[in-house]
């Protein structure tokens, strides 16, 4: 897979996205059968279908300096309001290591791994 770069053409940054989603995927005990960018502005969002026909939003903070205590403060906050409110929110879905964030490395010239969420 090429790295992603800021500089490539927009066709090729989401080919390459779309790549690197599915990558990230493979952190999940989720069997998707599909994945479309619904959203590509200053993060990435996939719908992820899996097999059941279930939706999931797969969110990759592609140009963001938040860092992973950031990430995980957010997270943590929806699934308070989850449990305190009646709130419809989504809800959080962990990494088969059990971690709410995914930690990707999309371009080994970076000094950061990109974050994902589903």
């Amino acid at each position: 897979m090429l790295p992603f770069d800021a500089n490539q053409d927009k066709a090729q940054q989401i080919k390459i996205l779309k790549q690197f989603a599915h990558k990230v995927m493979e952190s999940y005990s989720i069997t998707f059968q599909s994945l479309e960018l619904v959203n590509y502005e200053y993060n990435a969002t996939f719908k992820v279908v899996d097999q059941d026909q279930n939706s999931y939003a797969l969110r990759m903070n592609i140009n963001s300096n938040r860092s992973k205590a950031n990430g995980l403060a957010e997270i943590s906050f929806i699934r308070h309001l989850q449990a305190e409110t009646d709130v419809n929110l989504p809800t959080p879905i962990a990494n088969s290591a059990g971690s709410f964030l995914t930690e990707y490395c999309h371009n080994p010239d970076s000094k950061k791994n990109t974050l994902c969420s589903l």
